[in-house]
C-alpha cells in the first residue's frame, strides 16, 4: 500500500507540474494576435462620409468588415488603385502622395464585429471632375489579392489615402 501512495503521490505531483508549466507558457501567436486576413474574408463598401473640412473637401471611406466567422487583422495601405467609369473604362485620377504605404501601419481587428478603414480626401471642387463608378485595388494580404467595389459618386482629384485604420467618430 505504501508504494501505490507513493506512485499516486508522484503522478500527481507531475500532473501539478505539468499544468503549472503549461500556465506558465506564453499564449501561441493565434491567440494574442489574429492571421492576416485574405480577401475572401472580407467585404468593401465606399461610402461618403463627413468631413472635417467640408467647405473644402469631401471625406470618402473604404470599410472592411469580416464575413461570418472570421477573426483576422489588416494592416498597411491600399496599393496598385485603379478607377473605371461607368462604362468600364479606366480612368487616371490623380494621387498627391503615396505616404500610406510607408511604415508604421497600425494592426486592426477585423471581424464580424470588427471593422477597418482607410479615409480618403478628395478635394470639393475642381476644374474635372471625374466620373468614377468602380475603384479596384490591391489589399495587403498574404498573398496579396484584389478587390474591387462601386464608387458612390463623381469626384474631384487630387486624392490624399490614408492608411488602413480603425474607425473614426
Amino acid at each position: 500500500m505504501g508504494r501505490q501512495r507513493v506512485e499516486r503521490v508522484l503522478v500527481t505531483a507531475a500532473l501539478i507540474a505539468a499544468a503549472a508549466a503549461t500556465a506558465a507558457l506564453p499564449a501561441s501567436a493565434g491567440q494574442d494576435s489574429p492571421p492576416q486576413c485574405a480577401a475572401g474574408d472580407l467585404t468593401v463598401r465606399i461610402a461618403e462620409g463627413h468631413s472635417p473640412s467640408p467647405a473644402t473637401s469631401r471625406l470618402f471611406m473604404v470599410e472592411f468588415k469580416g464575413r461570418e466567422g472570421v477573426d483576422c487583422q489588416l494592416s498597411g495601405g491600399l496599393s496598385n488603385v485603379r478607377f473605371f467609369d461607368g462604362a468600364n473604362q479606366q480612368m487616371i485620377v490623380p494621387f498627391l502622395n503615396y505616404h500610406h504605404l510607408t511604415p508604421p501601419h497600425e494592426k486592426v481587428h477585423v471581424g464580424e464585429y470588427g471593422a477597418a478603414y482607410v479615409y480618403i480626401k478628395a478635394p470639393k471642387t475642381g476644374s474635372i471632375g471625374f466620373p468614377v463608378a468602380r475603384m479596384s485595388f490591391d489589399v495587403p494580404t498574404a498573398p496579396k489579392s484584389e478587390m474591387s467595389t462601386t464608387w458612390p459618386s463623381t469626384v474631384n482629384g487630387p486624392l490624399e489615402f490614408g492608411k488602413i485604420m480603425n474607425g473614426v467618430s
